[in-house]
């Protein structure tokens, strides 16, 4: 198989009709004729095509959509937490980890959020639930700690 880099056609477009069909969503891009591949205009209709699409703003910029930050933010605290020894010991002391260490509450957190990879957290909601359920009991041990002292 080719090198999908090599095979692709890279243009800018504009998103002008959705509509829905028996066959499922149609979406009318608009492109500006400079910028229409000429190989695709050659290729017969019913062509399948594998689509990335990201949307831009005005200034260029990348527009994410807050589920995909959000996802993104949740991938990093992961992490974090994971190599905090606060948090492996908090893992062990409640059974969700072998021994305090990064591997082992990652180890604990991957089987807690039912994932292969704490990278599933960008976009699988459950996951993100339940790393959000996880999070904020971390968090509430340490102001309870914080009230039992004071």
């Amino acid at each position: 198989m080719s090198n999908i880099k090599d095979a692709s056609y890279a243009f800018e477009a504009v998103k002008s009709v959705l509509r829905q069909s028996k066959d499922g969503m149609v979406i009318s891009l608009v492109i500006h004729p400079n910028d229409v591949p000429t190989t695709l205009l050659s290729d017969p209709i019913g062509s399948r095509y594998m689509v990335g699409m990201v949307r831009m703003g005005d200034n260029e910029e990348i527009i994410e959509p807050d589920s995909v930050r959000e996802g993104r933010r949740m991938v990093t605290s992961c992490g974090a937490l994971c190599r905090d020894t606060d948090f492996q010991k908090w893992m062990v002391n409640n059974g969700f980890a072998e021994e305090q260490t990064e591997d082992a509450s990652v180890t604990g957190v991957k089987a807690l959020l039912q994932i292969d990879s704490r990278a599933e957290l960008k976009d699988n909601m459950e996951a993100q639930k339940r790393w959000s359920v996880i999070r904020q009991h971390f968090i509430d041990r340490a102001v309870l700690m914080e009230a039992d002292i004071g």
